[in-house]
């Protein structure tokens, strides 16, 4: 009885064997064992999978900016913390007010910080650290659509009680940055498909359907103007001070896949 069994079971293992075979053979499928000693089938690479061909285009542009941001202000320093505040509240209104009788809108001026903290120095004849007083800064944002009026702007605010002129930037608005995006993709498109259409010519083989599309990225970097003429403003000069609004860099990149027939 055990010696039939056994010949059942070797000719059950035979027939087993060659079905699998046959059918690997027919689809293409294999049986693999992993590091893990767990059988797993393993369909096999797709004619589509393996007739693929990936591009990328890139492009880098400079754009006009469209707004500037100028970073201003109002620091104070006195023996008495009170004192220190009430004059930098002081000169911060009128600078305020200097801004917006010029014509700039309330809602253009932003309170970006605000600190009062006391201020030390090294006294080196006593050998040791000496209080100075205690300093109070505030510091606005201003962002304007007129950029050429920059450097005017920055003369008002000085001349009304402003002693720091922390940065110009020109960037680009919202709205100006959605549509640059837009055309910047659509340019990197434009040279990935040409890039995949020159590779498939210099292979000999001819593009099928796009088989995926990737937005890589996209990224603009403002242009900081140089305020240096503007910290060494004395509050009697006439001349505006000069501030020339410099172009944007702006980059995308996109990657196409294409199918090869």
């Amino acid at each position: 009885m055990g010696e039939k069994n056994d010949k059942l079971f070797f000719v059950a293992l035979f027939f087993g064997a060659l079905i699998i075979a046959i059918l690997s053979f027919n689809t293409g499928i294999a049986l693999n064992t992993n590091g893990e000693g767990v059988s797993q089938f393993f369909s096999g690479t797709t004619a589509a999978e393996s007739k693929l061909v990936t591009v990328s285009g890139n492009v880098e542009k400079m754009v006009n900016p469209d707004q500037v941001e100028i970073s201003l202000g109002v620091s104070t320093l006195n023996a008495d913390v009170q004192e220190s505040q009430r004059l930098n509240a002081e000169l911060t209104s009128s600078v305020m007010a200097a801004l917006i009788e010029a014509g700039i809108k309330e809602d253009e001026i932003q309170t970006i910080s605000y600190r009062v903290y006391e201020e030390k120095q090294w006294d080196y004849k006593e050998e040791k650290e000496e209080t100075s007083g205690y300093r109070a800064t505030n510091n606005i944002k201003i962002t304007l659509e007129d950029i050429s009026s920059a450097g005017s702007v920055v003369d008002i605010a000085v001349k009304a009680g402003a002693n720091n002129v922390n940065s110009i930037i020109f960037s680009l608005s919202e709205e100006k940055q959605k549509q640059i995006k837009l055309d910047a993709l659509k340019e990197a498109s434009s040279m990935a498909k040409l890039k995949a259409e020159n590779v498939s010519a210099g292979l000999g083989v001819t593009l099928g359907e796009i088989h995926s599309i990737t937005e890589q990225s996209f990224y603009y970097s403002p242009n900081y103007a140089s305020v240096e003429s503007a910290r060494d403003f004395d509050g009697v000069s006439s001349a505006v001070t000069p501030v020339s609004p410099g172009d944007v860099s702006v980059s995308a990149s996109v990657s196409l896949q294409y199918e090869i027939k």
